[in-house]
């Protein structure tokens, strides 16, 4: 989501922990939740602060504390956009997603300088996947790997 000197933030998108009637989801955020319907699978995010909720998305809907990533992609930490998204009133592609990866500065250089991750374009298709067991492999399938 986010590398700079100051150090770098990501998402992890293939693991679920659970599904939930989205209505206790917002309760649990402290939103209205009237008119709310339907269940939503929570992700996994990484370790750092696993109360703190994000929706990664497509950037066709975005609100003002949205922030755009790249390749059509944007994160929210809104639980609103929850609410809008059991209204049909949100973004076509989304994750909720609790917790987050963090790096020190420096520390994911060195971790890639070590081999310690590939690295491949985002691509929207792999992140929205229904399919989130095979998420791992079709990243995998797309690295380039020099012979």
């Amino acid at each position: 989501m986010r590398h700079d000197r100051e150090g770098a933030f990501g998402l992890v998108i293939n693991r679920v922990l659970t599904t939930a009637p989205i209505e206790e989801v917002l309760a649990g955020f402290g939103v209205d939740e009237k008119g709310a319907k339907g269940e939503i699978a929570i992700h996994y995010g990484g370790p750092v602060s696993p109360r703190q909720g994000f929706v990664l998305h497509s950037d066709d809907v975005v609100r003002e504390n949205s922030t755009r990533v790249n390749n059509g992609l944007a994160i929210t930490s809104d639980a609103t956009m929850i609410r809008d998204i059991s209204l049909g009133k949100g973004p076509r592609q989304f994750l909720l997603i609790v917790g987050y990866a963090g790096w020190a500065p420096g520390q994911l250089e060195q971790e890639l300088q070590n081999k310690a991750w590939f690295s491949i374009p985002a691509d929207k298709e792999i992140i929205f996947s229904k399919q989130t067991e095979k998420k791992w492999q079709r990243a995998m399938d797309k690295r380039q790997v020099p012979l």
